[in-house]
């Protein structure tokens, strides 16, 4: 390659890490291009026609995974991204054309559990519980780099 079109860094994969990466690189002063294989940058969060007027908005549909530090790294609220707090729900839908609906507040989707089963309805207090618990703990190995494998 020529000076001028010398990269830095090449990111493989425009999915959600890559572009913030990409990103967060860009910010940092560093040459950056990002390459990815398919037609549609995003990867899981990305909206895509799955048949013809048909879209969805991928598997990661929702900020709940974007943590405090990358909002305020890349400035998102500045170019218009807004959080609200609110009862998200997560749809499974089945072959037969029925689906679980889980929300966000346990018991409404025990109520939707039971449908199903009553026994993983039962348990599904505790196992929102135990997230609850963990979640802390989760978010952190989720947000720190990993330990040095040098040090």
């Amino acid at each position: 390659m020529s000076g001028s079109n010398r990269y830095d860094v090449v990111v493989i994969g425009a999915g959600h890490n890559g572009l913030t990466t990409a990103a967060l690189l860009g910010k940092a002063g560093r040459k950056v291009v990002v390459v990815e294989r398919r037609g549609v940058v995003g990867g899981l969060a990305a909206c895509e026609e799955f048949l013809p007027g048909y879209r969805t908005a991928g598997m990661l549909h929702d900020t709940s995974g974007i943590g405090p530090g990358v909002i305020d790294a890349l400035q998102l609220e500045r170019h218009g991204l807004t959080l609200s707090a609110g009862a998200a729900s997560v749809f499974a839908p089945q072959a037969d054309g029925n689906g679980l609906l889980l929300h966000a507040d346990p018991k409404r989707g025990a109520e939707e559990i039971r449908a199903l089963s009553g026994s993983d309805a039962e348990r599904y207090g505790a196992y929102k519980a135990f997230f609850g618990r963990i979640e802390r703990f989760a978010r952190r190995m989720i947000d720190e780099p990993p330990a040095g494998l040098t040090s």
